[in-house]
């Protein structure tokens, strides 16, 4: 694993498989990563398959290189605590992932009023809010009936949880392009940059330290205003290196 992540800080509230799966992607490239439970156990604490002590195999093998910490959800104390912790300022904090409702003082709404650049990513089931896991998912589609031996008439179960997975990878890719676009990340790089700097139109551009690391810092506002309505926030960056792995080129292509 690489710590190309390190000094990324990410707070997650979640169960199961598709946001603790992208947070440990993020915690294997170096990222910081808190998982948070309810101080009684987490919905996925004692998941099958388990060790012969009762200890659940499914929740440790999606949340390695995280840390850990059982709060108290339902007291005001703990809540507080949560939200200070999700909030906590500082370059590379004030990122929230959850799979859970977040509604209430989890909402983005809520929080955001603490650090107005927070960052908050709630995967949900279905464009209405309604809860779905990869089992519902995978029968709506359809793919069940037309998965199995030949000749077999009925639904087969997928092995793998495929929309789980991709929803995760998903969410990953979405919490770096949003962090990036807000100056959050730097990216180490092989060997020196040969550009100093590249101003676009907008006034934005890429700021190269004497360490050779990438700066994106855009002056537009995260979340766009109305003006802004047309730029997201994903920033793409085209890096050309040469034949010595170092950067020979760097420019911001578009801001979509």
């Amino acid at each position: 694993m690489t710590g190309i992540l390190a000094g990324l800080r990410i707070v997650e509230g979640s169960a199961f498989i598709a946001a603790p799966l992208g947070g440990m992607t993020l915690a294997q490239l170096g990222a910081d990563v808190i998982r948070f439970d309810d101080i009684k156990g987490g919905l996925d604490n004692d998941r099958w398959p388990i060790t012969k002590d009762g200890r659940s195999i499914y929740w440790a093998g999606l949340n390695k290189g995280k840390r850990s910490i059982a709060v108290d959800l339902r007291s005001p104390r703990g809540r507080e605590l949560l939200t200070a912790l999700i909030t906590s300022p500082g370059e590379g904090a004030g990122i929230f992932t959850t799979n859970m409702p977040a509604r209430g003082w989890l909402s983005y709404e809520e929080l955001s009023k603490k650090r107005a650049d927070l960052i908050a990513l709630n995967i949900v089931g279905a464009r209405d809010g309604s809860a779905h896991v990869d089992y519902t998912v995978n029968a709506i589609t359809g793919f069940p009936m037309v998965t199995g031996p030949v000749g077999h008439d009925g639904p087969v179960n997928a092995v793998a949880p495929p929309w789980d997975l991709a929803t995760a990878y998903a969410g990953a890719m979405a919490i770096l392009a949003l962090a990036a676009g807000t100056a959050f990340l730097s990216f180490p790089l092989v060997g020196q940059p040969q550009v100093k700097e590249e101003v676009t139109s907008d006034g934005s551009g890429i700021h190269v330290d004497p360490g050779g690391r990438i700066l994106y810092r855009p002056s537009l506002s995260y979340p766009p205003s109305a003006a802004q309505s047309r730029t997201t926030g994903a920033v793409v960056l085209d890096l050309t290196l040469d034949g010595k792995g170092q950067v020979a080129d760097a420019r911001v292509v578009s801001d979509v």
